[in-house]
């Protein structure tokens, strides 16, 4: 991987599958969500087997589920959390550093 990549994680491949099936081919959720063929394919096949996309055969095509909606909708309450905690965390650090400099003197 590059310098300053992190691994994706399901959960986060899951939702850019999902948000781009609106309905999509194949093609495009490869490019929306930066997958080879082959793992696309085991992301569809589990994503489809959890209800949260459903697929027409006739033409060839994937769309987002109500619970697939509702997943999306969870996953972005989770970044906002997770962007809330590193924030905390942030204020938190500082305030520690700031102690750690007043024991010093």
């Amino acid at each position: 991987m590059g310098q300053g990549r992190t691994r994706r994680s399901y959960y986060e491949i899951a939702a850019l599958i999902i948000s781009a099936a609106s309905p999509e081919k194949k093609t495009k959720l490869m490019h929306a969500s930066h997958l080879n063929l082959d793992m696309l394919n085991k992301y569809l096949k589990s994503l489809i087997d959890s209800g949260l996309l459903s697929d027409d055969k006739a033409s060839r095509t994937f769309k987002a589920t109500p619970k697939g909606l509702q997943y999306m909708k969870a996953f972005q309450d989770y970044l906002a959390a997770r962007q809330l905690f590193r924030e905390k965390e942030k204020v938190m650090r500082s305030l520690l550093a700031k102690r750690t400099a007043l024991q010093a003197t």
